[in-house]
């Protein structure tokens, strides 16, 4: 195997970032970044930032970039609060640098009151108040090789001195979509984070033989990213058809091979079993993934990226919905057709996963799965497992609820931590 390019990036993943009409609900995020903080956070990676969007009587939007110096103390007339933010703009830098939890608190604190003097000043104009909170994390890119020579891109964040959990995307998808989970202070703290985009997907090798994409080639690309960060009996988290990539390592080197696994947001607990409990919307979608006909593959990404949470429009920014679809489309349909239909051995899996501790993370509103069908399949299969059902959530409990999910995935690991191999020593 050829050594692997090796890239290390810091990147501010964005911790927040809501949109607001209420100074309430504003208040209420800022008390939950502030709760959810770690000192040690701020003194390396954080800034505080925050966007407040005022809309004139034609629907135009103001933007400045707030620190937390320069807040105006009055406003006048309407036209004159525009001007203030004009000014703002010119006069205050794009992130403020955050050095202490005392400065980060001070800094909420004066957006508050910012925040209250605009309503009080203007209480008729439509305003939109968009807070961000980011956090510096270092994630380590490499570019390692399968057993076939399918060149496999992992990232790596979080500790690597504590008990490591892989992740493993979806369909049509790649491994940002872990960004929520992947910016987590908490997670970093106290997991060795791995993700990577699974053959055919996104920055990984894209091979277009039938052959390339049976079970054990994606067993050992599991393989290839454990041996290059030396990861012993990992946890592993799997969504949606990343599911069935379990099975595959399962079959290929045993239960034993991996640690703690979580099923979070409709898996495909083997392919096989799918067909119990798959959803009608899903079954919907499928013949348009396996058209050849660009046009027929182009008007089905809209409907693929608003089927996979319970609220597109609150959870997705249109540069979210255009990074999803960019996944999807960007895979040839030779490889979308060999992913959705390739078979399965699963006998060994049946016979050892009772073996596993297990957690099920699921939305009760997904559109990809039938949640009480997935259940009872569940029961049938698996041995005593943890199940957490999250009202009002569709097919991606880790990006509708990031926060809920992450504290159930650390909960579940450390309250399980036996069962999961030594922690990696890897030095990256």
């Amino acid at each position: 195997m050829k050594n692997p390019r090796s890239n290390t990036i810091l990147r501010a993943q964005p911790a927040l970032n809501r949109r607001y009409h209420d100074v309430t609900a504003i208040e209420a995020a800022v008390e939950e970044i502030l709760q959810e903080s770690r000192p040690q956070y701020f003194d390396k990676y954080c800034w505080v930032r925050a966007t407040i969007l005022v809309f004139n009587d034609v629907g135009t939007p103001n933007e400045t970039i707030l620190s937390r110096k320069g807040f105006p103390e009055t406003f006048g007339t309407y036209s004159v609060y525009r001007t203030q933010i004009r000014s703002l703009s010119q006069s205050q830098g794009y992130m403020q640098r955050v050095s202490t939890s005392s400065d980060a608190y001070e800094a909420w604190r004066s957006l508050l009151g910012y925040v209250s003097s605009i309503r009080t000043a203007h209480p008729e104009a439509p305003q939109v108040f968009v807070i961000k909170h980011s956090v510096m994390v270092a994630i380590v890119s490499k570019e390692v090789t399968s057993e076939d020579g399918t060149k496999i891109l992992v990232e790596a964040a979080g500790d690597s001195s504590k008990p490591a959990l892989v992740f493993i995307h979806g369909f049509g998808l790649t491994g940002i979509s872990f960004d929520p989970q992947f910016e987590d202070p908490r997670l970093n703290e106290n997991l060795y984070l791995v993700r990577y985009d699974m053959r055919g997907h996104g920055r990984s090798g894209i091979p277009l033989e039938a052959s390339a994409y049976e079970s054990a080639k994606h067993a050992e690309d599991f393989k290839a990213v454990c041996d290059e960060f030396k990861l012993v009996k990992p946890n592993v988290l799997a969504w949606s058809l990343g599911g069935v990539n379990v099975v595959d390592v399962i079959e290929a080197y045993g239960a034993d091979y991996l640690g703690n696994i979580i099923y979070c947001g409709g898996p495909l607990l083997t392919r096989v079993l799918h067909n119990n409990y798959i959803h009608p919307h899903l079954l919907s979608l499928i013949p348009d993934f396996l058209s050849n006909d660009a046009d027929v593959v182009a008007r089905a990404g809209p409907r693929y990226v608003e089927s996979l949470v319970e609220n597109p429009d609150k959870v997705f920014s249109y540069r979210d919905k255009l990074t999803i679809m960019g996944g999807l489309l960007s895979m040839p349909p030779t490889a979308r057709i060999h992913l959705i239909t390739r078979t399965q051995n699963s006998e060994r899996w049946e016979k050892e996963i009772k073996s596993k501790k297990v957690i099920i993370i699921e939305g009760t509103k997904d559109r990809h799965t039938r949640a009480d069908a997935l259940v009872e399949e569940a029961k049938k299969w698996l041995g005593p497992f943890e199940l957490r059902m999250l009202e009002d959530c569709g097919h991606s409990p880790s990006i509708e609820r990031p926060h809920e999910v992450n504290g159930y995935i650390l909960s579940f690991i450390q309250r399980n931590a036996e069962y999961c191999g030594p922690i990696s020593r890897h030095n990256v």
